[in-house]
């Protein structure tokens, strides 16, 4: 199964240049619980924002041949090979960004977990366009934190 994780504000927008802009520890917490036991695939750029490897997750990240990564982290050079396993798998592959990432596996991702802030933080990479292809199945009330409303939404695709 492939399934998609992302924090994005009222424009869909995911970072500015220096990262994401909010702070939201009940979504970290909340990232971790639902990718905890899986593996997750994130883009490079997304990869040098870690400091580490997630704990208790197999990191992957999608690179040009011959790239470099620091410990605990795999190489994916060939993106279709690698997928397409989950593709029929019940074990979970969690897309984990960047926004390119999300763009070119949004066509064969199952499930998008969203949390969704109110709010328009002015970023530069945006989630791409998904309310066409998926359906909200379930959304959780708005709560708010650190001055931020928010809530999480899980969207089944409808291919």
């Amino acid at each position: 199964m492939i399934y998609a994780i992302a924090a994005i504000d009222e424009k869909q927008g995911l970072t500015r240049d220096h990262g994401i802009s909010w702070d939201l520890p009940t979504d970290v917490r909340y990232f971790r619980d639902m990718t905890m036991g899986s593996a997750i695939l994130s883009g490079y750029r997304a990869y040098v924002e870690y400091k580490r490897p997630l704990p208790n997750r197999r990191n992957f990240v999608l690179v040009r041949p011959g790239t470099e990564l620091r410990e605990g982290f795999e190489a994916v050079e060939d993106i279709e090979a690698f997928i397409e396993p989950y593709k029929t798998s019940k074990e979970i592959l969690w897309v984990a960004g960047g926004a390119k990432l999300y763009e070119q596996l949004l066509p064969v991702t199952q499930k998008l977990f969203i949390t969704q802030i109110k709010k328009d933080f002015d970023c530069v990479k945006f989630f791409p366009e998904f309310k066409d292809k998926f359906s909200l199945v379930e959304a959780d009330q708005w709560q708010t934190e650190n001055d931020l409303t928010f809530r999480f939404e899980v969207w089944d695709s409808q291919q």
